[in-house]
Parts: C-alpha cells; structure tokens; sequence
C-alpha cells in the first residue's frame, strides 16, 4: 500500500502502523518472550529477567529448541514465504535488508528490531528523520509487510512441547 503521506505514520492511526507496526509487532514480540519463558519455566530452566529473545533460546531445551526449528524450516521449505519489514521514514519507506532463513535468525532479528523492548520507547521521541543520534528511536517506523510473517508466527506459539521433550 502506498503512503500518501509519511507524516501520517507518527500521527493518528494509519494502515501499516495499525497493522502491521509498532503496536501489532510489540504484542507479537511479548507474546514471543512470554510463550518461550513458559517453555523454561515448564522444563524448570532458570533464566535472566530481561527482554533478549536471543538469550531465551539458548536455554531452551534441545528437543524443543530443534522442535521449533523444524516448524520453521518445515513451513519456509513448504510455502516458502517473503518476509519483507519495511521501514519509514521522511522521504517515504524502504525494505530493510534481513536474513530470515532460520529459526535462530528469526529470533536475532526480532532482537534487531525491538519487537520486545521497542515498547518501551518514549512516543515523544518516535522520529520519521533519520538521525545518527541514539535519542531518536526509530521503533515504531519500521513494519513487517507480510501476512505470511503473522501465520508463521502463529505456528510457532501454538506449538506445545511434549513434556518429555524437558529433559
């Protein structure tokens, strides 16, 4: 969909903020975090308090961790889908250039993106210019174009581990 005006993605409600941005990736980012600190939390796994989807992986049980890299892999080998996050900005919006191949990519670039902190962002620092500045927070520019994102997603959450997979 073309955006008429760019401005409008910072003010008011418009179709890929509403969407498919910030507020949709936020609940999709913490519904991420929650469902894989559900899985350590059932095969009794400590791990740090904190947002990093990255480190929650990596305590994830093998059987599970493998579990859910093959629903990955399975659904990319079967409909091999296009994940495309565009991002906003002042003269318009640009794809951004991520690699999505695997599992373990999927969950960096959720990191990358700030699919989970992002929303603790200040919305008064939400900016459409691009700034070398670290004030400047980019999060809720960015917006993933691809229904097929949202379905992979929803597999992987529905997917419950088999209690023996704990161990």
């Amino acid at each position: 969909m073309a955006i008429e005006d760019i401005g409008d993605l910072l003010r008011g409600e418009h179709q890929p903020i509403s969407l498919r941005g910030s507020v949709i990736k936020y609940c999709y980012g913490i519904a991420i975090e929650l469902y894989l600190k559900w899985i350590l939390i059932e095969a009794k796994v400590r791990y740090r308090r904190n947002h990093k989807l990255t480190q929650l992986v990596r305590k994830l049980p093998a059987a599970v961790l493998d579990g859910l890299r093959s629903i990955y892999s399975d659904y990319r080998d079967r409909y091999a889908p296009t994940f495309v996050m565009m991002e906003a900005h002042a003269h318009g919006a640009e794809e951004l250039t991520l690699d999505w191949s695997t599992f373990d990519k999927f969950i960096e670039n959720l990191d990358k993106l700030k699919f989970v902190s992002g929303r603790y962002a200040d919305p008064a620092e939400y900016s459409i210019f691009q700034s070398r500045s670290s004030q400047m927070s980019r999060e809720m520019n960015s917006y993933m174009d691809s229904d097929a994102f949202f379905v992979l997603g929803d597999k992987l959450l529905a997917h419950k581990p088999n209690p023996s997979d704990y161990e």
